[in-house]
Parts: structure tokens; sequence; C-alpha cells
């Protein structure tokens, strides 16, 4: 019996004792620091608030702190801080210039009183005017390679999150495009690259670099889009890379809104199916203001055997229309045989650069309107009267 009640004690001891451990592991000061995101106008000078939130489950000892961030300064100036009805009692702050654009912001700070003040939620406020050319965004980032607290803080953790400034008006935002594509080995595919409206950006020239297998995939030619007012200056391919650079035509500026330029790529032999998707970049070498760059990139696939001119993923074994303009935006014409005087009403047919239906209505002339539900890139255009078929294929350059 002593020795059941002796085991009883130490169990009960080694439970406290886990128990204890669990509550030390548990027991976790974590700060959640934040710049806010807020919209205005481009020249503006705005507060941009840092908030926090604190989770203190043990004792801690916070009376200061040390913040720094990162941002472009040629979208932002940094004018200053506003501490009135926040957190801290006491700010200091210096500026220093780091690589290129890149400027750093350190914040010092003293908080109320002894201790935090978990009533505000809003550490300090920093100053900013923005660019008056500012286009898109403008980002506050924290420099994650420094610490905000001191260990004498007992902070175990600290989660940042980035803020920004964001125009009303997104005018240099750049969309750029390139369609799926599919085509048998040994033959020369024709790949658009689509580029959204950039008027307002002023872009006098601009460099376009893609990572592209050259071994399946070896360039052939470049050419300049007709519609964009951009004139090919160069092109060229080392290794993986292939570089375009562009200038700007007769209007001073790439307009884009159409097709920019148009590669050349063969596609080389082999066994079996392969499809890549091509890496894209854009650099603006002179330009008023350029906001952010999205990239939407179809895949281009190899498929040994299909016995047919490039096309998008769908098969197109039946004679071909055709399209014009092409790229279009709105509206296109048509010419097939249907078409001719005469001819009933066909069924139109699009399928997208996967082979899935995305629209079907009847047609009936020579003139097709492009619904607005249909997005930039790549599509198979099928048109079906009195037992027969006819192909083709439109790109949708961004509207």
């Amino acid at each position: 019996m002593a020795i059941i009640r002796l085991l009883v004690v130490r169990a009960a001891l080694i439970a406290i004792a886990i128990s204890t451990v669990v509550l030390r592991l548990a027991a976790q000061n974590v700060v959640h620091v934040r710049v806010d995101t807020l919209t205005a106008n481009a020249g503006d000078t705005v507060d941009v608030n840092v908030l926090y939130t604190f989770q203190a489950t043990r004792g801690h000892n916070i009376h200061d702190f040390t913040a720094r961030f990162l941002f472009d300064s040629s979208d932002m100036t940094i004018l200053g801080y506003d501490r009135d009805s926040t957190a801290s009692a006491v700010i200091s702050y210096s500026q220093d210039t780091t690589i290129g654009n890149q400027s750093g912001l350190i914040v010092l700070g003293e908080l109320q009183g002894n201790e935090i003040d978990l009533t505000d939620s809003v550490l300090f406020r920093i100053r900013v005017a923005l660019n008056p050319r500012l286009a898109d965004t403008a980002w506050i980032r924290w420099d994650t390679n420094f610490g905000v607290f001191d260990q004498s803080d007992s902070v175990d953790s600290v989660v940042r999150e980035d803020g920004w400034v964001r125009t009303r008006s997104t005018a240099g935002h750049i969309e750029l495009s390139m369609p799926s594509i599919q085509s048998d080995t040994g033959m020369d595919i024709q790949v658009p690259i689509l580029l959204g409206d950039v008027r307002p950006a002023g872009i006098g020239s601009a460099v376009l670099r893609f990572i592209v297998d050259r071994y399946q995939l070896p360039l052939r030619n470049v050419v300049a889009g007709t519609e964009s007012d951009a004139q090919l200056r160069s092109w060229s391919e080392s290794y993986d890379t292939i570089s375009i650079v562009l200038g700007a035509g007769t209007g001073g500026s790439i307009t884009g809104n159409d097709t920019l330029a148009v590669m050349t790529l063969h596609t080389s032999p082999r066994q079996d199916t392969a499809c890549l998707v091509p890496e894209i970049e854009l650099d603006s070498v002179q330009a008023r203001f350029v906001g952010n760059v999205e990239a939407s990139i179809g895949e281009i696939c190899i498929v040994p055997g299909l016995n047919g001119p490039a096309s998008v993923l769908t098969e197109a074994t039946s004679p071909l229309i055709g399209i014009f303009p092409n790229p279009a935006r709105d509206q296109v014409t048509i010419d097939y045989p249907g078409g001719e005087a005469g001819g009933g009403e066909a069924i139109l047919n699009v399928f997208d650069a996967v082979g899935r239906a995305v629209y079907s209505g009847g047609f009936r002339g020579s003139t097709w309107r492009i619904p607005s539900s249909l997005g930039p890139g790549a599509y198979e255009i099928v048109l079906a009267s009195r037992g027969e078929r006819w192909t083709g294929t439109l790109i949708i350059a961004p509207r």
C-alpha cells in the first residue's frame, strides 16, 4: 500500500510539473504591428497610421520601440511624424538612403507612461507627401532585418504587416498578356504580346525580357505591333533569356491597348507533349511614371502529331475563316463561305485556351460584336451552318 501511495504522489508531482511547463510555453506576449492602407490623390499629403495590438499572457516592460521602414523615394517623401492622440509620448526619426530608390526610415519612440497603453490602437503616424505623378501604389514596408522591441521588453513575437497608399486613378497600372498556344513540332508559331492602355504613363522606351527554354522554343524573329505606336529597336537571345527593346513611335510614347510585339518561335522536334509557360518582365527605361505590372501568360504546348497550324487548345481540322482586324477589341468582320449572299444563319461557338466553350449564339452576315464577358487572350472561333464547319483564331486585345 505504501508503494502505491508513493507512486500516486510521484505521478501527481509529474502532472503538476508538466502543467507548469505547458503554461510557461503557452505564456506568450505577441505584438502585431501594421502600417495602415488608404486611398488618396496623387500629390496629396496624408497621415498614415501605424497600428498595433498586444496579446499579453505574462509580465512585460514595454516602454519604447524602434521601427524601420523601406519605401520608394520616387513615390513619396517623408515629411515627419505625428504622435497626437497616439500611444507614443516621444518620437524621433532619421532617414537614410539605401540601394536605388529604396529609402529607410528609422523611428524611435517612447510610450505614454511607464508601460504600453492598450487603450490606444495607434502607435504613431507617418506624414507623407505623394508624388504628383504617382500612378498606382506607394508602399511602406517593414524592414524585418531590425527588431522592434528590446529583449528586456519581454516581447516574445512581433508580427509585421506592410501598408500602402493607393491613388484613386491607377493610370500607370500595366497589364501584359500572352495567349495559350498549341502547335505541332517543327513549326514556326507567332506569339503576340498584348499590352493594356499605358498612354498616361508616358513610356518612351521599354525592355521586355522572357525566360524561355531555347532548346525547345528557339527564337526566329520579333516584330513590333502596328497599333501600339511602338518601334522595335533590337532583340536578342542569350541562353534562356529573350530581350526585346522597344521605343516610342511618332506619337512620342507607347500607347498600348493592343499588340505590343509578336515573337516567332520554332517548336523543336520531340517525342512527347511538352507545355511551357514563359516568364515575362517589363522594365520602363524612360517613363513619366509606371505603377504595378501584372502579367497573364498562357502556356505554349508542343504536341507531336497535331498536324496543323499553331492554334489555341481546340483542334482545328475544318477549313479556316478570315477574321479581321485581328487582334481586335470591340468587333470583327468574319469572312467564311457560309457568309456569302443568300447564306442562312450560322451557329457561332467560341472556345477559350483550354477548350472550354465560353460563348454560343446565332450569327448572320459578316460582323460580330465581341461580348464584354470575353477578356484579353486567344480564342478559337467555330462557325457551323448546313452541316459544314469553319474555324479560326481570334486574339482579343486589352480594352
